[in-house]
């Protein structure tokens, strides 16, 4: 089995009541270490895509979307059109950009992860 076989693209919590998010990036690896961290959260699905079709098709079809995350190598134009499709069909849910909205670090993407569907009412 190749290695790229083994990364985690999504992570599915039991509970039908629990948030997702949808995680954009650009590296396998990067984004298998991401589902992890939100795994590790607990109480959350997360959902990896690699092209903004893919987020977008996700975002549109998640149970309880509560957040996306934006990788640090995802173009502005993708962020502003991912932007732009949550405010007119998804209001409330907040886009979480390390390296854009703050430091870069696995610690600063769970808090602010937590406090982006904290305000969902989580």
């Amino acid at each position: 089995m190749n290695v790229e076989g083994m990364l985690m693209k999504e992570t599915v919590c039991p509970d039908p009541q629990a948030p997702s998010v949808v995680v954009f990036g650009r590296t396998a690896g990067r984004m298998d270490e991401v589902i992890r961290l939100l795994r590790d959260m607990g109480d959350t699905s997360a959902y990896g895509t690699f092209t903004e079709e893919e987020a977008l098709q996700r975002i549109a079809t998640v149970p309880r979307l509560g957040a996306v995350l934006l990788g640090g190598a995802v173009e502005e134009a993708s962020r502003r059109r991912i932007r732009d499709e949550l405010a007119r069909n998804h209001p409330g849910v907040l886009t979480s950009e390390p390296g854009q909205q703050y430091p870069y670090s696995d610690e600063n993407i769970v808090a602010d992860v937590r406090v982006k569907l904290g305000a969902q009412g989580r």
